[in-house]
């Protein structure tokens, strides 16, 4: 049996209204939603699996919004760029400020090292999955652009502030974007 078959119910597609075929054409995700929900909305499984994707929409929402914005007190802080100096390795980073920025295993590779920039692993033993890009401090506030490898390559910023002590370390933001050049084109995005 066809649908252009007149054993078919409701005949040919042709049949139908004219009204009801635009509505088909402007939205046809909402009738496809509408026909699925009339059809099975009693089932147990299909009330499980719709507070299952609820659970997941509203979880990855609170996540995201925890890493959207950097507080004033430091944004005003990084817009005195000429208090900054660059850093020129890893090596003169923290040690607090280097254990936010390596990858799980511990490693952290600087700039032009090799590292593990895909998921597929290349060298035996194992590069670092994370590399300095560039830093910058004030010798309090410490900004460190570094990429990530992994199945999908990306671009992180973290702001961590160092107390007095040089011991306490304050995570103050971190967030995956563009790759900056320098300090100094992040702090005009900001």
């Amino acid at each position: 049996m066809s649908i252009g078959d007149s054993r078919y119910p409701g005949g040919q597609l042709g049949s139908m209204k004219p009204r009801l075929r635009l509505h088909f054409a402007l939205r046809p995700w909402q009738s496809c939603l509408e026909c699925f929900t009339k059809t099975d909305r009693e089932s147990p499984a299909m009330r499980s699996l719709s507070l299952y994707f609820l659970f997941l929409l509203a979880t990855v929402g609170l996540a995201s919004a925890q890493i959207t914005k950097l507080p004033r007190e430091y944004r005003r802080q990084l817009t005195n760029h000429a208090r900054f100096h660059e850093i020129g390795s890893i090596k003169d980073l923290p040690h607090a400020v280097f254990a936010l920025c390596a990858d799980p295993q511990g490693k952290f590779a600087d700039r032009g090292q090799p590292w593990q920039a895909t998921d597929a692993i290349v060298r035996r033993p194992m590069l670092p999955t994370n590399r300095l890009i560039w830093a910058a401090s004030d010798g309090h506030c410490y900004v460190v652009h570094y990429e990530c490898g992994g199945y999908v390559q990306r671009f992180d910023v973290l702001v961590a502030n160092l107390k007095a002590n040089g011991q306490t370390l304050r995570f103050v933001w971190r967030r995956e974007g563009p790759r900056f050049k320098n300090f100094i084109a992040f702090r005009h995005a900001i």
